[in-house]
């Protein structure tokens, strides 16, 4: 099982080097392209939530004060996959999008009963539009193409400590260190109608740098069957180093990335730092279990879970230094978002149920709401988000030991507002999401358990 582990880790790295998460919107032309939602497959049932729900056999890495509540001695790897199919309608055309994209992996490793480390690699801003335009010059059509490609990735390693517990109350904290590195890239390109031969400007941003967050996660066991969690996680402020590059030239055919031909009207390459603003995020869980007994008289162990969280970062403004050149435009608004989600769980105690349930008994059933309202740069004067999600848990149990599968589906609506009201030029752009986010987690058996003390005769 531990060189199953291992392979799975080192398949991971080499798909997530190369893998393109993406989004189609021109509003990520500016700043640093689109922030990706700190959600699994599990989250993104219960409303694209990201703190307080925490269990034995999930990694919850939106929490790193979580990780050693997993069970002692197995622990975790996780795997997600994200595909989103998209409709965009601004009232007078009409486009379809499916995007596919690795979404993150991440393995987490308990011990000795009060601390827990975690490893992974997440996207965490991205940036992925085309759309095209035209206008006529003195009976001459030039067609205009800007496309944006890229994503800021985070490699990172988590450690969460039990500081405290008496009595039914526990409290535990953590943090992450990670670095952010990666390149997004905006492509202009005008040619006139016949011909491929045309100008090109390529800008590109290339940042790499340390961050880090902390957690804080509050447990109160009302009694045998009622319990509270209240956790809280922080990002400061922060800024990383980052190069901008552009490069403006003349080529004979804008659809070829192949500078061999062109004739470079200008090159800029300057070094600056991208701040970060500050993020708070607070998620409250309450979990009431219960027992009950069915229409065929056999007693089942329940749970119900409810979920709440809330993300604000005050000044949205991934700001570029003032050495970067003026179209990098910084956000401008204030970030928000508020979710709501629901676990329902026929069966708790698995294992001793084993080959008594049904498959449907043993599943976990989730449902959930967000509603978000986000940052805006350039031309984009507002924009809001929300959605319903719902989902399945999928337990795979082996040896003593229970990996799970787990789908989350979404289907939700961004609206932006961009032009000049004043001017009677303002439009709306509707952007109709279809998600699926696949995630499975990998446990290994009883009998690769790990950091087990062995007895000798």
């Amino acid at each position: 099982m531990i060189k199953l582990f291992l392979s799975l880790l080192v398949l991971s790295l080499t798909v997530c080097t190369v893998a393109q998460v993406s989004t189609f919107h021109p509003s990520t032309y500016y700043g640093l392209g689109q922030c990706v939602m700190t959600s699994d497959p599990v989250q993104h049932a219960l409303g694209n939530t990201s703190l307080a729900f925490t269990d034995s056999t999930y990694i919850n890495y939106g929490d790193p004060s979580s990780y050693h509540k997993i069970a002692d001695g197995y622990p975790l790897f996780s795997f997600q996959l994200h595909d989103q199919y998209s409709i965009y309608n601004d009232g007078q055309s009409t486009a379809n999008v499916n995007r596919l994209g690795i979404h993150q992996f991440a393995l987490a490793i308990p011990f000795a009963k009060r601390f827990g480390l975690a490893f992974g690699l997440k996207p965490t801003h991205r940036r992925d539009y085309e759309f095209g335009d035209f206008e006529l010059i003195d009976g001459d059509t030039l067609f205009y193409n800007y496309r944006g490609s890229g994503a800021l990735n985070r490699a990172y390693v988590g450690a969460s400590m039990q500081i405290l517990k008496i009595g039914n109350l526990d409290w535990s904290v953590g943090a992450h260190g990670g670095y952010v590195f990666g390149t997004l890239e905006n492509r202009r390109s005008a040619s006139l109608e016949n011909t491929s031969s045309g100008g090109v400007a390529l800008q590109s941003i290339r940042v790499r740098g340390l961050d880090a967050d902390f957690a804080s996660s509050l447990t109160y066991r009302i009694n045998g069957n009622n319990e509270i969690n209240i956790s809280q996680t922080y990002r400061p402020s922060m800024t990383v180093d980052a190069t901008y590059r552009e490069l403006i030239y003349f080529t004979f055919d804008v659809n070829s990335s192949n500078l061999a031909n062109a004739q470079a009207a200008s090159f800029t390459d300057v070094d600056g730092i991208v701040s970060f603003a500050e993020r708070i995020s607070t998620g409250v869980r309450y979990g009431y279990s219960f027992t009950r007994t069915t229409r065929k008289n056999k007693t089942r162990n329940s749970k119900l879970d409810f979920v709440f969280s809330s993300e604000m970062v005050k000044d949205q403004n991934l700001r570029l230094s003032d050495n970067f050149d003026g179209n990098q435009n910084p956000y401008t608004s204030d970030f928000s978002q508020w979710s709501l989600g629901v676990q329902f769980r026929p069966e708790t105690k698995l294992m001793q149920a084993a080959g008594k349930t049904s498959f449907f008994t043993n599943c976990s059933y989730r449902f959930g709401y967000y509603q978000a309202t986000l940052p805006v740069s350039g031309e984009i004067t507002g924009s809001s988000q929300f959605g319903t999600t719902f989902g399945l848990g999928i337990p795979l149990t082996r040896q003593r030991a229970i990996s799970s599968l787990n789908i989350g589906f979404e289907i939700g609506e961004r609206l932006d507002t961009y032009g000049n009201a004043q001017g009677g030029g303002q439009r709306t752009l509707k952007q109709q999401n279809y998600g699926l986010t696949f995630g499975l987690t990998v446990s290994p058996s009883a009998a690769d358990r790990w950091f087990r003390k062995r007895k000798l005769d």
